[in-house]
């Protein structure tokens, strides 16, 4: 066989989300770079549906980036989301058909507060949804804060929300 000497040492990274005034600051820095300006309700915006999430705030500052000419206002969020959310819809569709039926459920319900399916009392432990809740987080998906859970990515939470979900 082969001998891969680092095999087994990649380890999943749970980045905190940024803070919004530090990836606003960051964003806007970067436009500058390229003689291009980012509006604080633009920045607002790409926080807002990003939450901070580091991969998710990256690809969309980029995709505003491309659709700014000279100045990102309202206008080339609203073009810059589109794109943003089009481009992900291929990657949430993939993952979300390797998800089980009890962890698709669990996701719905977290990303969405509720769930026709069950009773919110079918989410604790011991039960096959607190199970998934929990595998989930193992795995990078869910977050736990408290008694809160929270999808890791907000794009996944919108388009479950959104009825993307199929």
């Amino acid at each position: 066989g082969t001998y891969r000497a680092l095999r087994g040492l990649a380890v999943p990274v749970l980045l905190e989300p940024f803070a919004a005034q530090s990836l606003a600051t960051y964003v806007a820095d970067r436009f500058a770079t390229t003689e291009k300006r980012v509006t604080p309700p633009a920045l607002d915006a790409l926080d807002k549906l990003c939450e901070g999430h580091p991969r998710r705030a990256m690809a969309a500052a980029r995709a505003l980036w491309d659709a700014t000419e000279k100045d990102a206002g309202a206008e080339q969020w609203a073009d810059a989301r589109a794109v943003f959310r089009e481009e992900a819809a291929g990657g949430l569709q993939a993952a979300w058909r390797v998800f089980a039926p009890y962890e698709r459920a669990a996701l719905v319900t977290v990303a969405t507060g509720r769930s026709p399916f069950f009773r919110r009392s079918e989410l604790g432990p011991g039960s096959i949804l607190g199970a998934a809740q929990e595998w989930l987080c193992g795995g990078g998906i869910l977050a736990r804060s408290g008694t809160r859970w929270r999808t890791v990515d907000p794009l996944l939470a919108e388009w479950i929300r959104n009825g993307c979900a199929t």
